[in-house]
């Protein structure tokens, strides 16, 4: 989440009552997902706090061999694509 210290702490607060009464583990981490320097620091945390896992649901599959300008084109075919003809069809 970014901002958590700023204009996000109350969701982060929330999240905190949340995991509090429910007895979840659930912990708001600051990362914005646009800079691979956020994300790296936060993996980072995180692998430190947690150790190292498989289970990451991009952490293995045929999406790991992947270049980040593939992904982003695959994402663009699959996801991108439907809603743009979603913006030109829906308002008709």
């Amino acid at each position: 989440m970014r901002e958590t210290s700023g204009r996000n702490a109350p969701q982060v607060r929330a999240a905190a009552n949340y995991a509090n009464t429910g007895g979840v583990a659930l912990v708001a981490l600051e990362m914005d997902v646009n800079s691979q320097e956020s994300v790296d620091v936060a993996a980072a945390q995180i692998i430190a706090e947690h150790g190292a896992s498989t289970s990451w649901s991009t952490g293995h599959g045929p999406g790991r061999g992947l270049t980040k300008e593939q992904f982003a084109d695959l994402y663009n075919i699959n996801v991108l694509s439907s809603q743009r003809v979603n913006r030109a069809v829906c308002p008709v």
